[in-house]
């Protein structure tokens, strides 16, 4: 009997183990921890952005919401963070200014979208979900000439800018740029009808960590408003790497943390097996 007991503990204590796992293994858990199901439209929405084979961003008004797809190549942002102020009608009267078309086309937003507030997280008024607050904003951004409604997203209003510049552009209308995206930080470029003092500009926050490589001469980035730029002193056609250049000591900090835990984890083995 004495053995049969510690067997008797251990599968009471896993059947009381699943007892309480029960509602999460059958989906029936409430509350924070409820299973939620990402809303069809925007299944349909990602589909639609992820087929796009081209750069582009997307500004969430107000916000990004939860279910809201991004990539790197189709980064979201957030108009909240954007204009800096989360006052709705103070969004709508930036949204509405002439300069904000030019901005959005040098940012390279092709989509404004309005998002189907699913669970009554954005369109808030006096602590709960404001039905008008969102139908009023879809309304106004209708009346915006340069943007048209995307149709066939349900409750998530899509407008799209007709014109918008790529992820690289220049100010000279000659040079013709193509690109390959690497990584998040690095980028191959293949640079035609180049003349000398053209201007490279990389349509991202600037960072002097960038830098512009031609075989073994850099060309350190200089703000351009709020991008990256570089200055062409090479004309031509050439390929062009544009890479952030403190990614190298993240690389070599990765390698060091490999190599020492290799180092560790064989002194820690050899010295058990020598007391052995």
């Amino acid at each position: 009997m004495k053995k049969i007991i510690p067997y008797i503990f251990l599968f009471s204590t896993i059947a009381l183990l699943l007892f309480l796992i029960k509602p999460a293994i059958l989906g029936e858990i409430n509350g924070t921890f409820k299973k939620i199901e990402m809303p069809t439209e925007y299944k349909s929405l990602e589909k639609y952005l992820d087929k796009k084979d081209y750069f582009s961003r997307t500004i969430w008004f107000p916000r990004l919401q939860r279910f809201g797809f991004y990539s790197n190549q189709h980064p979201a942002i957030s108009a909240q963070d954007f204009f800096q102020t989360s006052d709705l009608s103070k969004l709508l009267a930036k949204l509405r200014e002439e300069r904000t078309q030019s901005i959005f086309f040098d940012l390279g937003i092709e989509h404004i979208i309005i998002p189907n507030d699913s669970h009554g997280e954005i369109f808030i008024k006096d602590r709960k979900y404001n039905s008008k607050l969102y139908l009023d904003t879809i309304s106004q951004i209708r009346k915006i000439p340069w943007i048209r409604e995307v149709k066939g997203f349900d409750r998530i209003a899509v407008f799209r800018i007709n014109a918008f510049r790529d992820h690289f552009w220049s100010n000279s209308s000659k040079l013709n740029i193509r690109y390959k995206y690497v990584s998040p930080v690095e980028y191959n470029l293949e640079l035609d009808g180049v003349e000398t003092e053209d201007l490279l500009i990389f349509s991202e926050n600037y960072s002097s960590g960038w830098v512009a490589s031609l075989n073994e001469k850099q060309v350190k980035s200089e703000k351009y408003a709020i991008f990256n730029s570089f200055i062409l002193e090479r004309e031509g056609s050439y390929s062009l790497k544009v890479h952030y250049l403190p990614q190298r000591y993240v690389s070599i900090g990765l390698v060091i943390s490999i190599i020492t835990f290799i180092i560790t984890t064989s002194l820690i083995i050899f010295g058990y097996r020598f007391k052995k």
